[in-house]
């Protein structure tokens, strides 16, 4: 599945013969044309996989990509939300410039927002009910509202600022902060189409180095989606949308791309499937020797979204596995960007 999508991005980059290839969600910019049904088809499937991937001792989580790669459908998923914003976005820039680009895209920061808030209230609304009725006092606990319930005044406050984030409402901060930069990624990507990448890059190093994340409420503790090591993905991703209206186009042979980036796939489907930690078994290689990608913290998620008997990923910095976050509902690859 990453591989068509990442194989639709790549002919997007790269010019045949000197010509870009795009579309509306493909084909000529300049023409309007149907949604591409491919990204569609994609975002659909990694949602699946998502869900697969967080439903407890679910045997079909090992056809997901977190059986074999070192990314889920999560990174996926991310990557089409930057790809599809750049290609809506990019045009808007192109057509009506950067002033009411810039609008539509703070619009749609604040309906995100908006909803994230909104999800919030719902959420701790069901959990109190279930609280209730259930009569398991750990939800609030388990689900991470205690906070809300201890110290109310202050938990809404931080909701507001994006630092209170219970279990499994941690996805949309990333993408309000994301689209909150996005402005600034597509004016370098108008000024140069490789600039933001170079840029993104660079702060991706520093954060690995540096350990840079921004912290949460009520423990301090690191975002579960650090947006300075996510901004890399979404980089790319938002470099491959936009590329169809960019002036400069990269060449570069592709038929020999499309074999590397396979045996590439293999190669890391290889490792990942004989190194992964089972359950501490001796011999086994921690994956974090052989590919020093980097997550900041442990994939939550992993007690509840694998089978007792599989392993989960250590996070950042004790054994960085990927290019960044993780947990099914949006990390970013190499451990899912994290």
């Amino acid at each position: 599945m990453s591989f068509a999508v990442v194989s639709h991005a790549h002919r997007n980059i790269f010019a045949v013969n000197g010509h870009p290839q795009g579309a509306r969600y493909g084909g000529d910019p300049h023409q309007r044309s149907g949604r591409d049904l491919r990204l569609d088809l994609f975002r659909g499937l990694s949602l699946i996989f998502i869900f697969v991937d967080h439903v407890p001792d679910n045997v079909l989580s090992y056809l997901t990509l977190q059986s074999f790669s070192f990314c889920d459908a999560a990174e996926v998923f991310i990557f089409i939300f930057d790809y599809a914003a750049a290609i809506v976005y990019g045009k808007a820039l192109q057509r009506r410039g950067s002033i009411i680009a810039t609008a539509q895209i703070y619009r749609r920061v604040w309906q995100l927002y908006v909803a994230h808030i909104f999800l919030f209230v719902i959420f701790a609304a069901l959990v109190f009910y279930a609280t209730l009725n259930v009569q398991h006092q750990n939800y609030n606990e388990d689900l991470g509202i205690d906070n809300f319930v201890d110290e109310p005044n202050i938990a809404i406050v931080k909701t507001l600022l994006l630092q209170y984030q219970p279990k499994y409402l941690d996805i949309l901060p990333l993408y309000v902060v994301l689209l909150g930069i996005f402005p600034l990624v597509l004016l370098l990507l108008r000024r140069h189409l490789a600039l933001p990448v170079m840029v993104s890059a660079v702060i991706y190093l520093l954060t690995l180095h540096f350990g840079w994340q921004p912290h949460s409420y009520p423990d301090d503790e690191a975002w579960y989606f650090n947006p300075l090591a996510w901004q890399f993905l979404f980089v790319i991703g938002a470099t491959a949308g936009y590329a169809p209206y960019s002036r400069q186009v990269l060449t570069m042979p592709s038929a020999w791309l499309a074999k590397l980036a396979i045996g590439i796939t293999v190669v890391v489907a290889i490792i990942h499937v004989l190194t992964v930690d089972k359950g501490g078994a001796e011999g086994q290689v921690p994956p974090h020797q052989i590919i020093k990608f980097a997550r900041t913290r442990p994939m939550k998620v992993s007690a509840r979204s694998r089978p007792a008997d599989r392993p989960t990923r250590s996070a950042f910095p004790n054994s960085a596995l990927r290019l960044a976050p993780e947990r099914a509902a949006g990390r970013f690859c190499p451990n899912r960007w994290q």
